[in-house]
């Protein structure tokens, strides 16, 4: 799950920076930033439970 927010993530931010309607552009690199701190912290959570 984590592997594919951080993929989702990088598509929508490659998306959002190659959009040309900027109203679009803007939701596609604010989800994924969102994909990225999920999947982020999904690997953070991870390695923590991990170290306990």
């Amino acid at each position: 799950m984590a592997i594919f927010a951080l993929i989702f993530g990088v598509v929508g931010l490659v998306s959002g920076f190659n959009e040309s309607n900027m109203a679009l552009a803007t939701v596609y690199v604010g989800a994924g930033c969102a994909m990225l701190f999920f999947g982020g912290s999904i690997i953070a959570a991870r390695f923590r439970a991990i170290q306990r």
